[in-house]
């Protein structure tokens, strides 16, 4: 997506989350579904162009002419699973009814997603500074797109208790970066009894986020 300047985050949260990773061409699903096994493998820093061909058995040409270049495949790899993630976590929270619960589910859905994408747990083991490039300088912005996206769950008027914007956007910011803590600094005691225990720690944040 190019830099158009400010951007009008409830369209690009809409977009993030209606588009449909399934619908795209099946050779590229093919050649990101390769980028990705790939990116868990080895890492963007050892990813080559060959190595995803290779493994989507397909030719370095058509890679090339579907994609342009190293990092733009890469980075398009990254929006899918991204857009994947939105889709999960937004059927999911659709079975709460109040910000609370919605908030609780939203993070913990995230941290739990995150443990799920191999591409994900590799940068993080060993190329933690890539991170910080998703979260700050990937269009859009990690944590400005986790942000609109939470506080927009969050205002919805089909809540008991929707929250106001201002609200809305407090307290999304503050679990994106809870849930940022959590995926760079993973707690296996969070990961047990159906990420019970990391739903009830969440929830604790949550609650006073709210009083």
């Amino acid at each position: 997506m190019p830099d158009t300047g400010a951007m009008n985050w409830p369209d690009v949260v809409t977009a993030a989350t209606a588009e449909d990773p399934a619908e795209l061409p099946g050779s590229d699903i093919r050649i990101l579904d390769a980028t990705v096994e790939v990116l868990g493998v080895c890492g963007e820093q050892r990813l080559t162009i060959d190595m995803v061909a290779d493994r989507a058995h397909m030719s370095r040409m058509t890679v090339f002419r579907r994609f342009g270049s190293k990092q733009n495949l890469i980075d398009t790899a990254y929006r899918r699973e991204i857009s994947k993630a939105l889709r999960d976590i937004t059927d999911y929270s659709q079975k709460t009814d109040t910000a609370a619960s919605r908030a609780t589910a939203v993070a913990t859905r995230m941290v739990d997603n995150a443990a799920r994408i191999p591409a994900l747990q590799w940068i993080i083991r060993s190329e933690s500074d890539e991170i910080v490039r998703m979260w700050r300088d990937l269009q859009p912005p990690g944590q400005e797109l986790g942000r609109a996206y939470v506080s927009t769950l969050l205002q919805d008027p089909q809540l008991q208790d929707p929250l106001p914007t201002s609200d809305a956007d407090f307290v999304a910011d503050v679990l994106m970066r809870t849930v940022m803590s959590l995926v760079l600094v993973p707690d296996p005691a969070y990961h047990k009894a159906n990420l019970t225990e990391l739903a009830q720690y969440i929830r604790r944040v949550v609650e006073r986020l709210l009083r």
